[in-house]
């Protein structure tokens, strides 16, 4: 039986097309800068495209969903910008879960630390932010003091710990072993590291 890639038919001719084609795709691809390919990473919920020039494995970590909207508002976008979110619906969570134990690493059951009390809370609001205090820092915008709002977020200790403004001068948090979810005031400006809003 004759080999169609060394006879001259039809067969030969469609391999030859198609082994074309497919090499001036990939000559396409190769031919465009890095900050101009996209990858998918996945995120905590629906998977993000991020530039795949020089992404460190942190940074993609720090990955949120697609729908990114974030506006500026006083400070400059310091990670991902995450999708717009429901402030209100955030709360809202956070407030059902007062009372309920400090639990290190925890997530609701039975228990929460703070970053996992502010990740839960805002996936009820729309918004899925990383696990850690240090990871979430790294998302979202930077804002001043004068411009929070119910929903953002209140960084202290060195970043190692997160709470979620709710306006009037107060916070909901889950602070440390042997306390319970609570309301606070808000710490005073000189123990505070920054104020990030993860919403447009």
């Amino acid at each position: 039986m004759p080999n169609p890639l060394t006879t001259r038919s039809p067969e030969r001719m469609l391999i030859r097309s198609v082994l074309l084609a497919a090499i001036a795709a990939v000559s396409a691809v190769m031919a465009q800068s890095p900050s101009q390919r996209t990858t998918t990473v996945p995120g905590t919920g629906p998977d993000v495209m991020l530039a795949s020039g020089p992404l460190s494995a942190e940074s993609a970590s720090r990955a949120a969903p697609p729908q990114a909207t974030v506006q500026p508002a006083a400070g400059p976008v310091v990670g991902p910008r995450l999708a717009s979110g429901d402030p209100w619906a955030a709360i809202a969570f956070a407030k059902q879960q007062l009372g309920k134990p400090y639990q290190w690493g925890g997530t609701g059951n039975p228990g929460f630390d703070c970053s996992g009390l502010v990740m839960k809370a805002w996936q009820a609001g729309g918004v899925y932010l990383p696990r850690t205090t240090y990871q979430m820092a790294g998302v979202g915008t930077r804002i001043g003091r004068d411009q929070l709002e119910p929903g953002d977020l209140v960084f202290s200790n060195d970043f190692g710990h997160v709470q979620l403004y709710l306006g009037g001068g107060y916070i909901i948090e889950a602070a440390r072993p042997g306390t319970v979810v609570r309301i606070s005031g808000l710490p005073s400006a000189g123990s505070v590291n920054a104020y990030t809003r993860v919403r447009s």
